[in-house]
C-alpha cells in the first residue's frame, strides 16, 4: 500500500447502519449526522422493496437509497428481501453479514437511554435463557413473548432495542449507540416516527399491500399446509 493511500485511510472513519428507511425521517438523518463527521463515510445495509413483517416498503428501493445518499450515506446497499422479511433474528444476521463484509466499524440502530453495556448484558442473557425460552414457546406464545418472559428485562419493550441486541449477537465489531431523538417507535410522532409518516402519505402515491391484496389472498388460498411450512419463520 502506498503513503498516500496509507494517509488517506487515517483521516476517515467507515461507520455502517443496518436500516429500512420506511420512509426516510428527521431521525434518520440525526443517526447519520451523529456518527458521521468531516471525511467519514457511512455504509448503509437497506432492505430492498420488501421490509420486515413482510410488507411493501412504501417507496421503492432506488428511492429510498437516492434520499438516503442525499442525506450523508456512501452507499446502500440491499438486504435481499428473503431476509429482510424475517424476523429481528433473521434480519439483523443478514446485515451484519453484509457489513461484517466489508469489516467496517459497526453502528447500531437509534435507541433510546440504553448503553452498550446493557445491550450486551441482555443479549448474554438471552443466550443463557434458551432453554427457558424454548419452554415458553412449547406453551404456545410467540417468540418474543417467549424471550420476554424468560429474561424480563423492560429494554426488550422497545423494537429498536430489540434490533440492537440481534446485532451484537452476531457481530464482533464496534457498536455506536446513537439515542433516539422524538417520541419513538410508533408513535404519533409525524417527524420522528416512520408508521406515524406512513399513515399519513397519500395511498395512491405509495406502494401498499393492500393494492395487491387480491393477488396475494389467490396466492394464499391456493398454498397447502406443506407449502406454508417451507416458508423461513412458519
Amino acid at each position: 500500500m502506498s503513503r498516500e493511500k496509507l494517509q488517506i485511510k487515517d483521516i476517515f472513519m467507515i461507520f455502517g447502519i443496518i436500516c429500512e428507511f420506511n420512509p426516510f425521517h428527521k431521525g434518520h438523518r440525526y443517526l447519520i449526522e451523529s456518527v458521521k463527521k468531516e471525511n467519514d463515510f457511512v455504509i448503509c445495509a437497506m432492505s430492498g422493496n420488501f421490509v420486515q413483517r413482510g410488507e411493501f416498503a412504501v417507496y421503492d428501493k432506488y428511492t429510498r437509497a437516492k434520499t438516503a445518499v442525499e442525506n450523508g450515506a456512501g452507499i446502500v446497499i440491499e438486504i435481499p428481501g428473503v431476509c429482510s422479511t424475517l424476523s429481528a433474528q433473521g434480519y439483523a444476521k443478514a446485515g451484519v453479514k453484509i457489513l461484517d463484509f466489508f469489516q467496517r466499524l459497526f453502528s447500531a440502530t437509534a435507541v433510546k437511554r440504553t448503553s452498550v453495556d446493557e445491550l450486551r448484558a441482555v443479549a448474554d442473557k438471552i443466550k443463557e435463557k434458551d432453554a427457558q425460552i424454548k419452554a415458553e414457546l412449547a406453551k404456545g406464545v410467540s417468540y418474543p413473548t417467549a424471550r420476554k418472559n424468560a429474561v424480563g428485562s423492560p429494554i426488550l419493550d422497545k423494537p429498536n432495542n430489540i434490533l440492537a441486541i440481534e446485532y451484537l449477537t452476531y457481530t464482533s465489531l464496534k457498536p455506536t449507540v446513537i439515542k433516539r431523538i422524538g417520541k419513538g417507535h410508533d408513535s404519533d410522532d409525524e417527524e420522528y416516527s416512520a408508521s406515524e409518516i406512513r399513515k399519513r402519505l397519500p395511498q395512491s402515491e405509495i406502494c401498499t399491500l393492500k393494492n395487491c391484496e387480491r393477488a396475494v389472498l389467490y396466492k394464499l388460498r391456493t398454498m397447502t399446509a406443506a407449502d406454508f411450512a417451507q416458508i423461513d419463520d412458519v
